[in-house]
């Protein structure tokens, strides 16, 4: 079976702005943290203390696949040397991925999401998603989550936020190509 090496180099400005970036969100990052980008899900291994993570970022966009694991392992050592006094996490680290909004969305990453009903939010509409849980994307809100309570959660609060506005609950299925 052939074998396919690639090897994706960022140049290193680049790659170490978004490091940076990066690194700073891991440092500051809590469940109570705002809500923009970048997304990042850590998933525990049990019954080890290692995890894997998906950062969920546009950023992404410009960052050829084989280097968003590289830029995710160098910001989770930057973000530990960042916190001293914090246990470190980069060595816990399994493995990493980074996708884009739409590539999280192709590939099943979110199972469900919430929409309006409409064309294109209004202001109105921005404020009720980003008060029930929506993620700030370079794109607009994005209210997706990884499962159903989640999901319905945030439905009934849209509903009670802007009842005028019908929403929409969407379980999110791969595309197909």
């Amino acid at each position: 079976m052939p074998v396919i090496r690639i090897d994706e180099v960022l140049p290193a400005q680049f790659h170490n702005q978004l490091v940076a970036r990066l690194a700073i969100e891991l440092s500051a990052r809590s469940e109570a943290h705002a809500r923009g980008e970048p997304l990042v899900v850590e998933n525990p291994i049990r019954p080890t203390d290692r995890f894997f993570a998906v950062v969920v970022w546009s950023d992404w966009e410009d960052v050829p696949w084989g280097a968003r694991t590289n830029l995710i392992l160098d910001a989770y050592r930057k973000a530990d040397l960042e916190r001293p006094d914090a246990a470190p996490r980069a060595p816990f680290l399994a493995t990493a991925n980074g996708l884009t909004w739409d590539e999280a969305d192709e590939t099943g990453f979110f199972k469900y999401g919430v929409f309006p009903y409409q064309t294109a939010p209004n202001d109105a509409v921005t404020r009720a998603m980003i008060d029930a849980g929506a993620y700030e994307t370079r794109d607009g809100p994005r209210l997706r989550f990884l499962d159903r309570a989640s999901s319905r959660k945030a439905l009934e609060q849209l509903q009670t936020l802007l009842p005028s506005v019908k929403w929409v609950e969407q379980r999110i299925v791969r595309s197909e190509d």
